[in-house]
């Protein structure tokens, strides 16, 4: 049986991810704006999971094979990034963009990657590594990792 908890938070984040899509500037009650006025997700370095996945066309309309080093955010932060209009993916200008992720367990390892992609089932802050770039982090065989990350 689901927690209470499992079902809610999908439903107030996608919830989150539309108010700041139509009104960036609206102050909410469950974040925290950064001097910029931006979410919090935007700044500053995030902590979610790592996973990987097998590429292919993604939400960014880029064919991507697995030996790049490419990701996908979740669909919460991919629809919720400042300027997309949530109807062209292909435009969202988070596409593109390149974060630096770090293994917690063992901070010295790290990989840059590119986001070409979103992740229907990653939490806000996760990412979705090609195996390659989650190589550099953690061996195949674990599949779910710690993660702290950073825009470039």
């Amino acid at each position: 049986m689901m927690s209470l908890k499992k079902i809610l938070l999908p439903l107030a984040l996608a919830g989150f991810a539309i108010a700041l899509k139509t009104t960036p500037n609206v102050s909410n009650n469950f974040t925290v704006k950064t001097r910029d006025d931006q979410p919090p997700f935007l700044t500053g370095t995030q902590s979610g999971q790592g996973t990987f996945f097998d590429t292919g066309l993604g939400a960014c309309g880029f064919i991507n094979d697995n030996s790049e080093h490419i990701a996908a955010v979740s669909n919460f932060l991919f629809d919720a990034y400042l300027g997309y209009d949530g109807i062209d993916s292909y435009s969202n200008p988070v596409c593109g963009r390149q974060v630096t992720a770090y293994c917690v367990y063992r901070y010295s390892y790290s990989t840059t990657v590119t986001i070409t992609d979103s992740c229907d089932g990653c939490a806000l802050t996760d990412i979705d590594f090609t195996p390659t770039a989650f190589a550099d982090l953690a061996d195949l065989d674990i599949g779910r990792i710690n993660i702290s990350w950073e825009w470039v």
